[in-house]
């Protein structure tokens, strides 16, 4: 049932910010985005309003492409993405069955990506000089009281509510990201990382036909601000103060909560203050109305790292004293090897620790990754030799690509020559 008298008040914001610098390696802006407040218009490119907006029945959609490759080729990927989507996001083209329901709109955002992709790959067969070309692309929906968000690469969306503060909605599709997912680095050590610039999933990746695009359908409480970004921001500023570094993507969103504007405009310097070297883009959507309160059960699920901590020990000091305990009157002077790495395994368990690893990428491939950015050099860094300049995004060609967990919905991956079809 459609979700009647919610606002939305939206502010949108692209610069090329660090690439002003004189030593960037790259000039101009390879971000681009679309914002179209009303999807029942014929007016796509609604970037700002400082005044409440009515939801309409189709909602409201956001889109951030973030280019990569030599030769300006991530300018005209990154376009012919937001393209693609303002041409798929036409009112005319959002029929019932499309809008239906968030798994119908989840399943069109997924099909609008993996055509985007097919149209970044047409555009290198004419264009030699643009091969390698790529984009990142996320796509959010908002329609009546469900969040629709899908995407490929490292540009995030981001959901902050007062209740459960900031938790990222998308997972980045990066060597970085996998490493953390295997445990063997942590948030703050992404910041950066020598690899940090490796995009495992994106539009353009010859290896990938068709991509995987992930997806994620949330609810939308009232007051819910969606930020989203490509990592010219992400990257410099944390979800939280961590890395020492003192700005945060949170405490700025609370700081200026009933102040989209003012917001927008503190992100912004805040990338600049903790140096700034990529393009930088920021989109923001408050919604207010006849909308639930988020419950508390649903207040940050992301577990604080000092309580993880200090569970940790509980754990294990329960472990150990179990085990002495069992043993008694047994407990001798004498070391009891066994015994001891019997203990060492349960240890090990309570800890979790995954054995998994992530073969870093060979020099030769990350060579190719830049070359095909159009940036490659004679002393292609290697994993003890000085970080790859984190603006010098590539696609890696190595990575194993798999769909995430979050994903439980089976995609129809179809793309008809007449458009995009939805069953």
């Amino acid at each position: 049932m459609a979700v009647k008298n919610i606002s939305l008040k939206l502010v949108a914001y692209s610069d090329a910010a660090g690439k002003f610098d004189a030593n960037a390696p790259l000039n101009g802006n390879e971000d681009n985005f679309m914002v179209d407040a009303d999807l029942s218009d014929d007016v796509a490119y609604l970037t700002s309003t400082s005044e409440a907006i009515p939801m309409s029945d189709l909602g409201c959609m956001m889109a951030v492409a973030d280019g990569m490759g030599g030769q300006n080729a991530g300018e005209v990927a990154a376009e012919i993405a937001i393209e693609t989507v303002a041409e798929f996001f036409k009112h005319d083209r959002l029929t019932p069955e499309v809008v239906a329901s968030p798994k119908s709109r989840a399943k069109y955002i997924t099909n609008v990506i993996i055509e985007a992709d097919r149209r970044v790959k047409a555009a290198t067969v004419d264009h030699p000089e643009r091969q390698g070309m790529g984009s990142t692309i996320i796509i959010t929906w908002i329609k009546d009281d469900d969040i629709t968000v899908g995407w490929l690469g490292d540009s995030r969306a981001y959901r902050y509510n007062p209740v459960c503060g900031l938790e990222p909605i998308s997972v980045d599709h990066t060597y970085v990201q996998e490493l953390v997912n295997k445990g063997i680095i942590t948030y703050d050590e992404t910041f950066g990382h020598p690899q940090g610039n490796i995009v495992t999933r994106s539009l353009g990746d010859p290896l990938a036909t068709p991509p995987s695009p992930e997806h994620v359908n949330l609810k939308l409480y009232n007051g819910d601000i969606i930020l989203m970004c490509s990592d010219g921001l992400s990257g410099v500023v944390p979800d939280r103060p961590s890395h020492g570094i003192s700005d945060s993507l949170e405490t700025i969103i609370a700081d200026n909560y009933d102040d989209l504007a003012t917001m927008r405009a503190k992100l912004m310097e805040a990338a600049e203050r903790n140096q700034w070297y990529d393009n930088v883009t920021v989109l923001l959507c408050r919604a207010d109305g006849d909308l639930p309160k988020m419950p508390a059960k649903e207040a940050r699920k992301t577990l604080n790292p000092f309580r993880l901590i200090l569970c940790l020990i509980i754990l294990i000091g329960i472990a150990a004293g179990a085990y002495f305990l069992s043993r008694g009157s047994d407990v001798t002077d004498e070391p009891e090897t066994e015994d001891a790495e019997n203990f060492a395994l349960t240890d090990s368990t309570l800890l979790e620790v995954n054995s998994d690893t992530v073969t870093p990428p060979s020099d030769s491939i990350l060579k190719a990754n830049l070359e095909r950015a159009g940036k490659a050099t004679d002393n292609t860094p290697s994993q003890t030799s000085q970080p790859v300049q984190p603006n010098e995004k590539t696609i890696d060609t190595d990575v194993t690509r798999q769909p995430a967990p979050a994903v439980a919905e089976e995609i129809n991956d179809s793309v008809n020559e007449e458009g995009i079809e939805v069953e």
